[in-house]
């Protein structure tokens, strides 16, 4: 291992060329300290630690930094003028929101996610970022809280024209993100407030597409109002039990 280091360092070093220092006799620090293998640790450590030789980093690498500045740096790459950055940046939200739920919380608190996730990542012109950006959007509506800052938003509208999105995968998430919305969660306020967005029409005509994927998403969009009366009548009035059946 030392012998690799020291080469890239420029050290020029054999084991079987390195001569123990005399210390009974003629022992001299200055010719000493070249032939020590002590020495020659020592100062291939103190030149691994500086890293002269190590290539600037890419300016186009996204790093995490600690503590709560992680979210922010994030969000102001979810609009990067670079796709890939767009796409990265999203990927290392998600994968925030996997290890833990107080992540979803925290990066609503720190840093403007919500509003970047629907207003800016949900237009984007890349599939693969509007889907993300979905996917991002049914983990908050899954807490609580996200789903309370969703409802006093003006965020639903958006969400819900993206349903109507050309992208299959993007329609399939955003129906995913409003199945969320319908919980027992702040009193099935989310429900009421899809109501009157027109979503239970939408819903049936989803049930309807060609598409399996976004048709077995849209059955269970349906089945997710069944709970509240008043979305359950709005089914039976759209067709939506035909359509299932």
């Amino acid at each position: 291992m030392w012998k690799v280091l020291r080469r890239y360092q420029g050290e020029q070093y054999d084991r079987d060329e390195v001569r123990l220092p005399d210390t009974k006799n003629n022992y001299h620090p200055e010719t000493s300290a070249a032939t020590d293998p002590v020495a020659y640790n020592m100062r291939c450590i103190v030149q691994h630690e500086t890293k002269h030789y190590a290539k600037p980093q890419d300016p186009l690498n996204l790093t995490t930094p600690y503590g709560t500045l992680v979210y922010r740096k994030l969000v102001d790459n979810m609009t990067h003028e670079l796709v890939t950055m767009r796409r990265r940046a999203l990927e290392m939200l998600l994968e925030l929101y996997v290890q833990k739920g107080e992540h979803v919380v925290t990066s609503l608190e720190s840093a403007d996610t919500a509003q970047t996730l629907v207003f800016k990542c949900l237009e984007d012109p890349d599939d693969e970022v509007r889907t993300q950006a979905c996917i991002a959007l049914e983990a908050i509506a899954q807490q609580p809280k996200g789903q309370s800052l969703l409802l006093t938003g003006n965020y639903l509208p958006t969400i819900v024209a993206a349903l109507d999105d050309s992208c299959n995968d993007v329609v399939m998430e955003a129906l995913r993100v409003l199945c969320g919305m319908h919980s027992v969660q702040n009193a099935f306020a989310g429900t009421t407030a899809l109501m009157k967005l027109n979503c239970i029409e939408k819903y049936v005509k989803k049930c309807r597409d060609p598409e399996d994927g976004v048709a077995c998403m849209g059955f269970a969009a349906v089945s997710k109002t069944f709970d509240v009366k008043e979305a359950f009548i709005q089914v039976l009035e759209c067709g939506g039990m035909d359509a299932v059946t």
